[in-house]
């Protein structure tokens, strides 16, 4: 609490974080910008407000894009009071039903991959193939303000399963962490992310026993099931001797590099696992850069690129996506105005957070068309969906990929 009432300190109010805060670009309200977020949850664990429902909303209408952190003046570190205003909140309040519903789930690995695995089996119940693209609507009435977004199909055979057959010896020996998305959903980009390495030398294996990261449980002040799925994963991936754990989502590169370190510092045990996994993480973009990836032959594409938030502003990885697309496309690629802006997806802030979320990413599109691009790349599922929704809303058909599926098409072309 000392560290947190030192973080308060330092806000002067100035409102620098207004001027980069895609939510407060959208309402114009106060309480959903970081200067006022900061004054709520100081007057809560103070006793000054009460930990009222509608209190916790304003404190959950944040995409912890970072923007406001990185903007901040006297270098308020926002995300750690965020995190401690949610956990405050949800032990005072409790979780909601249904938030708890699935934490619980997704604390037991398998019973979440058996549901997943469902899902794909009947989301003809619940979705519909929209004719001419990519992805599925969900059937009319479902879920308010939801029925004309573009969602992308559950895969019959998940990444893990695919991966049986692709693995092979090499110089180095790599685990590979898929999360949800790539496993389940986007399995292609992972089928790509393993030839990009494999093409680079190394053997590459996926591990059988997959769970989330915990991010959605972490950042919903659910402590303990973040807690529980973490060490699920630390045990895992260390299980194997390998040189080096490769993501390829931003979010759970940015929780096997940091987040554990912060989440296990009162369990020693666990600390120094998640100190000795953080070493070996790397995104499949800075392993590459790291190596000297093999060049690729150039793809005639003209390409822009959205710098995923998680991947920019924590693990500062923005200079490696490009350096890997320009030798793909030479003087194809473009940048487009403030490719670092967030998209509004933000996990499950786009279930939750629909109309709003929606109302960024309408921006990002508009900034994406403005650059003449054939295909927009990017190095997050998470952003991938939020994209492919936001683009085909401006009735635009221009593809969305990720960075290792453009260079595994350049091997392809050599």
């Amino acid at each position: 609490m000392i560290e947190i009432q030192q973080e308060f300190l330092k806000c002067m109010r100035c409102g620098n974080c207004q001027a980069v805060c895609p939510i407060y670009k959208e309402t114009k309200m106060e309480a959903e910008v970081a200067r006022g977020k900061i004054q709520l949850i100081k007057g809560v664990t103070e006793g000054v407000l009460k930990p009222t429902e509608y209190l916790a909303e304003k404190i959950a209408t944040c995409l912890t894009c970072l923007a406001c952190q990185e903007n901040c003046p006297s270098g308020v570190n926002y995300e750690k009071i965020l995190l401690y205003g949610r956990d405050y909140l949800a032990k005072e309040n409790g979780l909601p039903p249904v938030k708890k519903a699935i934490f619980k789930v997704l604390r037991k690995p398998r019973l979440f991959n058996f549901g997943l695995k469902m899902a794909s089996r009947f989301q003809g119940l619940a979705m519909k193939k929209v004719k001419g693209r990519s992805g599925r609507k969900l059937r009319f009435g479902l879920l308010e303000d939801h029925e004309n977004r573009l969602l992308p199909e559950f895969s019959k055979e998940t990444l893990v399963e695919k991966a049986r057959s692709k693995q092979t010896s090499g110089k180095e020996k790599l685990l590979y962490f898929p999360g949800c998305m790539i496993n389940n959903v986007y399995v292609n980009v992972g089928e790509a992310v393993i030839d990009v390495l494999k093409h680079n030398g190394a053997q590459v294996v996926v591990p059988e026993k997959q769970s989330c990261c915990g991010t959605p449980a972490r950042v919903h002040g659910d402590i303990e099931s973040a807690k529980s799925l973490g060490r699920y994963v630390i045990d895992t991936y260390l299980a194997t001797d390998a040189d080096y754990v490769i993501t390829s989502c931003s979010t759970c590169g940015v929780t096997l590099r940091q987040g554990y370190v912060e989440l296990f510092t009162d369990e020693p045990e666990y600390l120094e696992k998640a100190k000795k996994l953080a070493e070996k993480t790397r995104d499949i973009n800075e392993y590459l850069v790291e190596k000297g990836f093999i060049r690729p032959k150039k793809l005639n594409l003209k390409v822009t690129y959205h710098d995923p938030c998680h991947l920019n502003r924590k693990l500062k990885v923005n200079k490696q996506p490009r350096e890997i697309l320009k030798a793909v496309l030479g003087g194809n690629f473009r940048e487009m105005k403030k490719p670092a802006t967030c998209c509004g997806g933000a996990g499950s802030f786009s279930l939750t957070h629909y109309p709003l979320s929606k109302a960024i990413g309408r921006k990002k599109a508009l900034d994406i068309i403005e650059t003449g691009a054939e295909v927009v790349a990017t190095s997050c599922p998470g952003c991938m969906l939020q994209l492919n929704d936001a683009l085909a809303k401006q009735g635009s058909n221009i593809r969305v990929f990720h960075v290792a599926e453009l260079l595994a098409e350049g091997y392809k072309e050599k």
